[in-house]
């Protein structure tokens, strides 16, 4: 993932750092769910998944 906000884009460095792993606490009809640190202005793309 790559987060417009790290600090060597210049950014205020509001990172969530290392793997981030789906827990087994529902959201949503889902099984599954991540907790995030999102920046206050962050632009933010992750590749497509099949």
């Amino acid at each position: 993932m790559f987060n417009s906000d790290a600090g060597i884009y210049g950014g205020s460095n509001v990172v969530n750092g290392g793997h981030i792993n789906a827990g087994d606490v529902g959201w949503h009809s889902r099984p599954a769910s991540l907790r995030l640190t999102l920046a206050p202005l962050p632009s933010s793309c992750s590749p497509p998944t099949a």
